[in-house]
């Protein structure tokens, strides 16, 4: 039995202990705990009565998240991203400089790992300048008031980052600036009420020509062209690129209806129609790679075991033949399409193979893989099939931590399998 299979529980699973969540998490305690805590109470009027945790680099915190879920078990939207008021409104919290380093607990959209990078390069000297003595925030704001359907996120064209802290501190180096310039201006050097201004906003931030703070690199903006989003349980929009008749945008949403006329620009669907994955190869987002055919071929046959009770973790390779054997008129239909591509494939070059025109909706879903637009599409398969769960569990974490724990007999499996992709990347 190999030593991943070991770590394994037949019991209670603990994704944390197994290295597969929350790791490398910044530390915080002491005087920065309590500039966190104050964050909490004046912004979002939560009582945190924790005094060290752990933080990602927005500023999430598995303790606080839990902490709070007990707390205000009625107030949490998202439980797990407390630092929204409401969806529309989702805010990053900056204690050190060194947060930056901790990887993302999880994504609520496909752009927050790159645009939370961006504040951390960009602002780098200024975060380590204020963070010194206060804590920063500030919207992730898609410029958007409120998300009340799942075709309000066709208006996020930009989405930018503005932080502060709770004393204003940018506003004042700001201010203090300005007047600095204009001093002398007219009679101002005179104007004591003017002077007196500046002596306050000094004491307040001191000498801005010893500080590393750069108000005007605030707002930090990114252009949305393709994203998706976990709102209305999952929106996809992939625009701004030329078909044949014009420009079009393509949307997918999950769980809700579109009632209102988007336009003729607009192709919507629920991403469960069938038709979606034919645009999206259409459209040159997703390719059918015939190089998954193995893959996939174990885990039709792993997920009809699973759901006959049958340990897959510890089967060896003599009983899966047996296994396989004894069930074979029981294996779905795709099961037996994709023997068809295997035999296919192995009689010419894998790069030359084409979908047939008589494939099933299924097939097409087992050997798609995205060819632009990974983090969007990849989310969307993951969505769709979660039968791989490395797919799953690196393009929708989302939907790993919020499925995982009704997985049942499938929970050794996946966790078998993710720890083997581990060991197989060092």
């Amino acid at each position: 039995m190999s030593k991943v299979e070991i770590k394994i529980s037949r019991r209670e699973i603990d994704l944390e202990e197994l290295g597969l969540i929350n790791q490398d998490l910044f530390e915080v305690s002491g005087e920065l705990a309590k500039r966190y805590n104050e964050v909490l109470a004046r912004v979002f009027d939560f009582q945190s009565d924790l005094d060290q945790f752990r933080i990602d680099k927005r500023g999430l915190s598995p303790e606080v998240a839990s902490h709070l879920m007990e707390k205000y078990p009625q107030r949490l939207e998202f439980p797990e991203n407390y630092l929204n008021i409401r969806s529309a409104n989702r805010f990053m919290l900056v204690v050190s400089p060194d947060q930056r380093s901790a990887p993302l607990i999880t994504s609520q959209t496909s752009y927050d790992n790159s645009l939370i990078d961006a504040v951390h390069t960009q602002a780098k000297h200024t975060i380590e300048d204020i963070t010194q003595s206060e804590a920063l925030f500030g919207e992730l704001d898609e410029r958007v008031e409120i998300f009340r359907i799942p075709a309000d996120l066709l208006n996020i064209r930009t989405v930018e980052v503005n932080l502060d802290t709770l004393c204003k501190t940018f506003a004042s180096v700001s201010e203090l600036r300005k007047m600095s310039d204009q001093l002398g201006r007219g009679d101002n050097a005179l104007d004591q009420k003017y002077i007196s201004q500046m002596q306050t906003l000094v004491r307040k931030v001191g000498d801005i020509r010893a500080r590393m703070i750069s108000p005007e690199i605030f707002p930090i903006r990114k252009e949305m062209h393709c994203f998706c989003a976990e709102f209305f349980s999952g929106v996809y929009c992939l625009r701004q690129f030329r078909s044949g008749d014009g420009t079009r945008t393509l949307f997918f949403y999950n769980g809700e209806t579109i009632d209102e006329d988007l336009g003729e620009s607009v192709f919507a669907r629920n991403i469960h129609d069938p038709e979606v994955v034919d645009v999206l190869h259409r459209y040159k987002f997703l390719t059918y790679n015939p190089e998954l055919v193995e893959q996939r071929i174990r885990e039709v046959e792993d997920e009809f075991f699973l759901q006959q009770n049958i340990d897959v973790v510890e089967m060896s390779d003599v009983v899966r033949k047996r296994k396989i054997s004894n069930f074979v008129d029981s294996f779905p239909k795709v099961w037996i399409e994709l023997r068809n591509v295997r035999r296919a494939v192995r009689n010419k070059e894998a790069e030359k193979y084409e979908m047939s025109d008589d494939a099933s909706y299924e097939l097409k879903l087992k050997l798609a893989e995205p060819r632009k637009h990974p983090e969007v599409i990849g989310h969307l398969l993951a969505e769709l099939d979660p039968t791989d769960p490395v797919r799953v569990y690196e393009f929708n974490r989302g939907k790993f931590l919020r499925d995982f724990p009704d997985f049942d007999n499938r929970k050794r499996y996946i966790v078998n399998t993710l720890l083997k992709n581990k060991e197989g990347e060092k």
